[in-house]
């Protein structure tokens, strides 16, 4: 909750913009499921708004994606800004001589931030045991206030200042960002086809696909669009994986979730955790709940030093785009992007 009204992430040095995030909130849904597990998620109850403020109810491992909001509830919420170039920087970032930085972020609308009323469900307050009132009613307006951006800056003095200008006119500070843009898919969809996606990248470490829809939690659902088929991604000829395509029939998940952790990062990692579990990445079509969310994300890492240590170590698209190919085995029974 506390990334889900966030449409877009923009970076600005000075009047250059350096830094554009599409669907931020969405991807950021992406990223918490792939690189916390349930022990993080369980201590970021409060500030990601699982959790209000005195709320005194036990929740469960479900609840950590989302819950139902009562009648002119106030919450406060805090996070990271993952993704943004600033926090994902490998060292210290000189800002005393470079431009003002301004961070710009846009709100989604209430449609997309909140999941559409069900008139079949009547959820239960977890604090008093009590069905919400109007439970089925979508809110007419939410408010932000007193937003606040923390960060650490610090004065080492004009010593060491000197001696950072006297590395020349340009300094190298690796860093990572996110990129998304989006595919419609018609219902009734099925068979082979391409997604071709032209974003001018100098190095890709890893692709990733999300296919969110229309129902029960809207682009936050991310579905499993084969159907028992499989999906490949292609970047200037070269495929990923390139040992065969990322099948979803049932002797193939394994092979999902492996690559999809190598996505994230090393599998030798004792830090690279999820909290998928079987029931959310098993999710097929549209059979979505608000309980049990589809988390189906396929994902291939396309590093060729498979460490993220290496300055520009994945693949280019300045002069290829990204293209995903489809095989969709049964048509979709509703719209996809």
């Amino acid at each position: 909750p506390f990334f889900t009204p966030l449409l877009r992430l923009e970076t600005i040095f000075g009047s250059q913009p350096v830094q554009n995030v599409n669907e931020y909130g969405q991807l950021m849904n992406m990223i918490i499921n792939l690189t916390h597990n349930v022990a993080d998620k369980a201590g970021s109850v409060t500030g990601f708004g699982w959790k209000l403020e005195g709320e005194t109810a036990v929740h469960t491992w479900q609840s950590t994606d989302g819950r139902y909001c009562s009648q002119n509830e106030v919450g406060i919420f805090f996070g990271p800004l993952k993704g943004c170039i600033q926090s994902e920087a490998d060292r210290y970032i000189p800002t005393g001589m470079m431009p003002n930085i301004r961070l710009q972020l846009t709100l989604d609308s209430i449609a997309n931030i909140f999941a559409p009323p069900v008139a079949t469900v009547t959820p239960i307050n977890l604090e008093t045991g009590q069905p919400y009132a109007n439970a089925t009613v979508l809110p007419t307006d939410f408010i932000l206030s007193d937003f606040v951006l923390s960060y650490s800056q610090i004065d080492f003095g004009a010593e060491v200042d000197n001696a950072v200008r006297s590395m020349g006119e340009k300094i190298t500070i690796k860093s990572q960002s996110f990129n998304s843009s989006s595919n419609p898919i018609n219902t009734g969809t099925s068979g082979q086809f391409e997604l071709i996606y032209s974003q001018k990248m100098a190095s890709v470490i890893s692709l990733f696909l999300h296919c969110g829809s229309t129902s029960t939690d809207g682009k936050f659902d991310a579905y499993e669009i084969t159907n028992g088929g499989d999906c490949q991604f292609s970047i200037a000829s070269r495929l990923y994986p390139q040992s065969r395509p990322l099948s979803s029939a049932v002797a193939s998940r394994g092979t999902l979730l492996l690559e999809l952790k190598k996505a994230v990062g090393s599998l030798y990692d004792k830090h690279n955790s999820m909290s998928i579990n079987l029931q959310e990445y098993l999710t097929l079509g549209q059979a979505s709940t608000t309980v049990n969310p589809a988390k189906v994300y396929y994902g291939v890492n396309t590093e060729q030093i498979q460490s993220n240590s290496v300055l520009l170590s994945g693949v280019s698209t300045q002069n290829s785009p990204v293209t995903v190919r489809l095989n969709i085995a049964t048509p979709t029974p509703a719209p996809v992007s």
